[in-house]
């Protein structure tokens, strides 16, 4: 279960770095991008609320060089929405993009280990619940999903600091 939900915390999260920062690029150009982002964010089936959809998704835009480096890199806002593949889309993605993308979530006031156990959905009790919150560092998540972004084989080996508070909640 947990495996699950790291998988799919990490393939949103590889969604959403197909993204970019305007640098006062031209708004429309930036605009479809946001939009194309926030529609595959809804979609997907990490549970975003459409505030926090809209946030994330201009976030993202601007942490990956904004639409001009989308399209710079070929990449349409149609691939975006379509939630394209995005080793097709062939994505320089460096770990200063991935930790401006994961420094989002802060920004935006969301919670990643809301996404993770609202994932689990029934089967986390609220003493998981309540046990995840106490000792879950988001830090150490958003790390953890940095680190994902720029290297997909750190996927397989969530770090002590992630798994050692979710199994003593589990």
């Amino acid at each position: 279960m947990l495996r699950r939900t790291v998988v799919t915390l990490v393939a949103s999260a590889l969604l959403l770095a197909a993204c970019g920062d305007d640098g006062g690029e031209d708004d429309e150009a930036r605009a479809r991008y946001v939009d194309a982002m926030a529609e595959s964010m809804a979609a997907d089936d990490v549970p975003f609320a459409p505030e926090d959809r809209e946030c994330l998704s201009g976030k993202f835009v601007d942490a990956m060089g904004g639409a001009s480096a989308l399209e710079d890199a070929g990449v349409t806002p149609a691939e975006i929405a379509d939630g394209e593949d995005l080793a097709a889309l062939d994505l320089d993605l460096g770990e200063d993009d991935a930790e401006a993308i994961a420094a989002s979530f802060r920004e935006c006031d969301v919670s990643l280990a809301d996404m993770l156990l609202a994932d689990a959905g029934d089967q986390v009790t609220p003493e998981m619940r309540a046990c995840v919150e106490e000792n879950l560092d988001e830090e150490v998540l958003a790390d953890f999903f940095a680190q994902v972004l720029v290297d997909d084989e750190a996927s397989t080996e969530p770090p002590e600091a992630l798994l050692e508070p979710l199994m003593a909640c589990f």
